[in-house]
C-alpha cells in the first residue's frame, strides 16, 4: 500500500483529479490536436492551438500566468528573472502577450500563408474580402471615435 501511496504523490494523477477543469482542457486540446492531424481541418491552426492548450493544462506544471496584481512588481522585472521565479510561460506572456508583439506577428504569418488564388478566380468573392477589410478600418475608426485608444481599439 506504501508503493501506491508514493507513486500517487510522485506522478501527477493527484493533482489531475484535483482539478477535473484540466481534464477538461486537455481532452479539448486532444480533440483539437486530432482535427488538425487527422481530419485536416486548418492544421496550420489547430496543431499549435492545441499544443499551447495541452502544455499549458499539463498537471503539476505550474504553468499559469501570475497575474500583475495591484503592486505591479512582475511589470517592472527583467524577463531573465521573471523566468527564474515565475517560470517560462510568464516570461513568455510577459515578453511577446504583455508586450503586444506577438498577436500581429501571428496574424501577419496566417495571413502571408493565404491562399488568393480562389477570390482572384472569382470577381465576387474579392469584393467580399474588400469589404471585410474595409469593415475592419471601419470598426476601428468607429471605436476610437467612441471614446477607446488606438492600442484597445
Amino acid at each position: 500500500m506504501e508503493i501506491l501511496t508514493r507513486l500517487w504523490e510522485m506522478t501527477a494523477l493527484g493533482e489531475l483529479l484535483a482539478q477535473p477543469t484540466s481534464l477538461v482542457m486537455l481532452a479539448i486540446g486532444l480533440l483539437l490536436l486530432y482535427l488538425g492531424i487527422f481530419r485536416r481541418y486548418e492544421p496550420l491552426l489547430l496543431v499549435p492551438i492545441a499544443f499551447g492548450v495541452l502544455l499549458a493544462n499539463l498537471p503539476g506544471g505550474g504553468m499559469a500566468v501570475v497575474p500583475d496584481g495591484p503592486d505591479a512588481h512582475i511589470l517592472s522585472m527583467p524577463l531573465g528573472k521573471i523566468a527564474k521565479e515565475y517560470g517560462l510561460m510568464n516570461m513568455l506572456y510577459y515578453a511577446l502577450i504583455k508586450t503586444g508583439l506577438l498577436p500581429p506577428l501571428i496574424f501577419m504569418g496566417v495571413g502571408a500563408l493565404t491562399d488568393f488564388g480562389p477570390m482572384l478566380r472569382n470577381l465576387r468573392l474579392a469584393f467580399f474580402g474588400a469589404a471585410a477589410q474595409l469593415g475592419i478600418f471601419t470598426v476601428l475608426i468607429g471605436a476610437i471615435l467612441i471614446g477607446f485608444t488606438p492600442q484597445e481599439a
